[in-house]
């Protein structure tokens, strides 16, 4: 079975590694193929805790959402972290 998981940080936003990113073994070792997507990267997180711009990153992370939307048909459980 594919899953896929979509939600806002990556492992530096503790959002994410609470909900998801913990359970992630567990799944793997049951055989579930698990697809992580976060919308905005560790990049970003980086940026805003230091002050940086984050445009460039904003800009990367709706693309790459745009593109694992449109490849959503090959995934059996689409999970959506809001």
């Amino acid at each position: 079975m594919k899953v896929l998981l979509l939600f806002r940080y990556g492992p530096l936003g503790a959002s994410s590694r609470v909900r998801f990113l913990q359970y992630l073994p567990y799944f793997r070792s049951q055989g579930v193929e698990v697809k992580v997507k976060p919308l905005l990267s560790d990049s970003y997180l980086r940026a805003l805790y230091n002050g940086g711009s984050r445009w460039r990153e904003v800009l990367k992370g709706y693309a790459g959402r745009i593109l694992a939307l449109l490849g959503v048909c090959q995934f059996y459980i689409v999970i959506i972290k809001k």
